[in-house]
């Protein structure tokens, strides 16, 4: 997951890459018909639970703002694994669609952490073919985008110590 481009932080957008998938865009949101299917007949799961908004048929998680912005967005670097079933089964998902299932990364008796910076500018944009047309130069643009994650045991003093978890170093 971590090695996929992304342009907005928007883990649904991970299903561009399959085969058979077509884009169905409500500004930042990501719609998706896969192999035919309807868009809002897609169904959403993190670590097994239903994430769909049953209003929107988008996913709970990554919506929610104003300006068509999400406003809790699930990051890509708390991914652990991401599967999409073209033809979601009645044991995975209750709509007739795809079904797209995140499991979350656990926790570990290890800190670890990641940073990041997503940088774009003009220099790294195609010029506009009407700008181009008439002989001007590609219009201003800077964007960049920080952040990163941390992890490891959670300690509570007196109570839990954060290093007793079973089955991990």
């Amino acid at each position: 997951v971590s090695e996929l481009p992304l342009s907005n932080e928007d883990y649904t957008r991970f299903v561009y890459v399959m085969p058979g998938v077509t884009q169905n865009t409500n500004y930042t949101f990501s719609q998706f018909s896969i192999n035919g299917g309807r868009s809002r007949s897609s169904s959403f799961n993190v670590d097994g639970a239903a994430n769909t908004d049953p209003f929107s048929q988008l996913p709970s998680l990554n919506q929610g703002g104003n300006s068509a912005t999400a406003a809790t967005r699930l990051p890509p670097d708390a991914i652990e694994d991401l599967q999409v079933l073209s033809n979601g089964t009645a044991d995975v998902g209750q709509s007739s669609g795809a079904v797209m299932n995140v499991s979350v990364k656990r926790g570990t008796n290890r800190m670890h952490g990641s940073a990041y910076i997503r940088h774009r500018d003009q220099s790294l944009d195609a010029a506009n073919y009407f700008e181009d047309l008439n002989g001007l130069t590609k219009a201003p643009f800077h964007w960049s985008d920080y952040g990163g994650s941390l992890g490891g045991p959670i300690v509570i003093p007196h109570l839990y110590d954060g290093r007793d978890r079973r089955g991990e170093e």
